[in-house]
């Protein structure tokens, strides 16, 4: 399943937002995902890979980082 969210910061908050939500059929998990993408040590949960979109499967987090239109595809171990 493919969920799109974006990120919006403040001066002391950071919000998670997503931007598809009509059918989450497992919102805690992926709720477990993203908090821990966003961990202090989210690279035990996270194995880097390509920027390749062919290496997009289940689990996954693409993230933009920076302004650009590159992306990094992050697998969750678990």
């Amino acid at each position: 399943m493919d969920i799109a969210f974006i990120q919006i910061e403040d001066k002391r908050q950071r919000y998670i937002i997503y931007t598809h939500t009509e059918d989450l059929s497992d919102k805690r998990l992926l709720e477990l995902i993203l908090e821990r993408f966003y961990s202090d040590n989210f690279r035990s949960f996270f194995d880097k890979k390509c920027p390749v979109w062919s290496d997009y499967t289940d689990k996954c987090i693409a993230y933009r980082d920076g302004k650009c239109s590159r992306y990094t595809i992050w697998q969750y171990k678990y």
